[in-house]
């Protein structure tokens, strides 16, 4: 017979046997840990978390653009959220300005000026008269109570238009800072459709109006919140603005400038987002691209390096914000994709998305999202801001 596995096989009184076994097998041991010993070294490796990158400094920070945007939550829940970004397409939590509960903004607009962060709704009173309802903040995070009557001490009393063809409901106005530091307002009014039971059966028509004086008066800058009555708001009248084609309905405008080119976008008959053209806010208005994006609505365009970017609201299904881009206002323009969110206490729907130029403004931002690392200053003291009628 043949011994296959001689080592295998011995005799308890076989001490020389059991010295070499002994050997081999401690061989064997030593062996089978090392191997285990890279395996385990391998396997942690594989699965240990990456290291979290640091956070930007300040000044890495205001160098790049950073966009800021303020959403709400839904017609049920006006809950509003402050967002930035730095790519146009994810956007990270940074504060929630309002509570349902608490005056929240239905399409909230935002501005940076003067050294507060501005925030537009519309106080419905359905009285004929626009009644701006403003937020105001130093640092994005602390907002003031909105405030649609209060300013100038109380004595605010709307702002009057010629009758809307349709009604006299007035919804979604929209605010811009132009390079000049000149405000416009662009809302709609007419006959609003969800006011009155009949959605989608809406007669609108776009207004514009120029902002000839909005600050905190010298008693609001003395506080860290102003109250809405330290808010100091003067504007011109309501002029309609004459769009060719007509249509039938015209609602959700916003401003946006290019180098001296001024921009509305505005969805037209409940599906295509317009995007017109023209060498003043107050027109005339010639029409770039007739649908820019197709069954959004709400529509608020900025730029991000050589990169222009639309941002839109889903009319049907999942309501959410919507991104297309296009390398001009002129287009062509890519089919809205859903931003991404990080943080938040909820989903984001109609709103505005603006470029913050201002390093005080970066700086406010900065805070919110990482902490100190820069200091906040208060702005101008005093009233500011008057650019004539």
């Amino acid at each position: 017979m043949v011994q296959l596995w001689p080592n295998s096989v011995r005799t308890h009184n076989d001490p020389t046997s059991d010295r070499i076994t002994g050997r081999l097998a401690t061989r064997a041991l030593r062996r089978v840990a090392a191997v285990l010993a890279l395996a385990f070294a391998a396997a942690a490796t594989q699965i240990a978390p990456p290291a979290h990158a640091a956070p930007p400094t300040f000044a890495q920070f205001a160098s790049r653009d950073v966009l800021v945007g303020t959403f709400f939550s839904s017609d049920a829940d006006l809950t509003d959220t402050m967002y930035y970004s730095t790519d146009g397409k994810k956007f990270t939590y940074l504060s929630t300005p309002y509570r349902r509960g608490q005056n929240p903004m239905s399409d909230p607009s935002i501005i940076y000026h003067n050294g507060y962060f501005w925030m537009l709704s519309n106080w419905p009173r359905k009285d004929g008269r626009f009644w701006p309802m403003i937020g105001v903040s130093r640092d994005g995070k602390n907002w003031a109570r909105p405030e649609g009557r209060q300013f100038n001490n109380g004595l605010y009393a709307g702002i009057p238009l010629t009758s809307a063809p349709g009604g006299r409901d007035i919804v979604a106005p929209d605010w811009y800072r132009a390079a000049d530091g000149s405000i416009y307002i662009v809302f709609t009014a007419g006959y609003f459709g969800h006011f009155r039971g009949q959605v989608g059966a809406d007669r609108m028509t776009p207004y514009v109006v120029r902002v000839n004086q909005l600050d905190v008066n010298a008693a609001g800058r003395g506080r860290g919140v102003p109250l809405g009555k330290n808010i100091v708001f003067n504007a011109g009248p309501a002029n309609r603005i004459a769009l060719n084609p007509g249509a039938k309905d015209r609602i959700d405008g916003s401003f946006f400038e290019r180098g001296g080119t001024k921009y509305l976008t505005i969805k037209r008959d409940g599906t295509c987002n317009e995007v017109w053209r023209s060498g003043s806010f107050t027109g005339p208005w010639h029409r770039d691209v007739a649908c820019a994006a197709n069954v959004q609505e709400g529509p608020s365009m900025t730029r991000l390096g050589g990169t222009y970017y639309l941002y839109t609201d889903k009319i049907y299904g999942g309501r959410a914000i919507y991104y297309s881009t296009a390398p001009s206002p002129s287009g062509p323009w890519s089919n809205p994709t859903p931003i991404t969110t990080a943080g938040g206490p909820g989903r984001t729907r109609h709103g505005t998305v603006i470029r913050l130029d201002d390093r005080n403004a970066k700086c406010a931002v900065y805070r919110m999202a990482y902490g100190p690392g820069c200091t906040l200053t208060t702005g101008v003291p005093g009233i500011g801001g008057l650019f004539g009628s």
